[in-house]
């Protein structure tokens, strides 16, 4: 007799880097900003062109050298993540 198929749960996240889905860009900096301002208490540069790397890992990453060079990355990385996503979704 075989046994039941258990299939885990799978969570999807999308995110619409080219405003295809959402003009995100009118906000999406902003919001970024206030996730790392909460997480760091620190105001962040929004004018992205003067990072190195200019995706949310690479301008956190910057940030952290620039400010909290000994902090945990995973947990301000995923802190910092959860807490955009949650501000993102409140705006939208």
């Amino acid at each position: 007799m075989l046994g039941r198929l258990v299939c885990p749960t799978v969570h999807l996240i999308a995110f619409d880097l080219d405003g295809t889905v959402a003009d995100s860009e009118a906000f999406e900096g902003d919001l970024y900003a206030q996730a790392v301002r909460t997480v760091l208490g620190i105001d962040v540069d929004t004018d992205w062109s003067r990072y190195r790397h200019v995706t949310d890992s690479g301008i956190l990453d910057e940030v952290l050298d620039q400010s909290r060079p000994h902090a945990d990355r995973t947990l301000v990385q995923t802190t910092v993540r959860r807490i955009f996503t949650d501000l993102v979704a409140d705006y939208v």
